[in-house]
């Protein structure tokens, strides 16, 4: 089994602003599930916004440390993106966004992207 650390050009790992991590002892139903949904969440957006330049991108949360069943479960504080770099396109200064005729993707692409984008 190959490591994460091996498969990707570049890594970097963010910490996880505190508001938005759940305490392990938080078991409310809207909280279920939460730090799996930011990491989604965080992926496809960086997928959206930079698919041609990162042709593969993968965002995993921190390993949670084994604990006793007298204690409470750590929680993952960190996310780690790995991720490969399209060489052609990675340093274009330009983001090309879709043809003005395919409505969705251009409100999509004006969505993501709000003052910087030009159709």
């Amino acid at each position: 089994k190959i490591p994460f650390d091996f498969k990707f050009d570049q890594i970097i790992h963010v910490d996880v602003p505190l508001l938005l991590v759940v305490p392990a002892d938080d078991h409310r139903i809207e909280n279920r599930n939460k730090d799996q949904k930011l990491i989604s969440d965080l992926q496809r957006t960086l997928e959206a916004a930079l698919q041609d330049r990162l042709p593969l991108i993968v965002c995993k949360s921190s390993s949670v440390q084994t604990w006793t069943l007298a204690s409470a479960p750590s929680v993952p504080t960190t996310i780690s993106i790995g991720f490969i770099v399209d060489n052609k396109n990675a340093f274009n200064p330009l983001e090309r966004g879709p043809s003005a005729e395919d409505k969705e993707a251009s409100d999509h692409f004006q969505k993501l992207w709000k003052e910087k984008c030009e159709l």
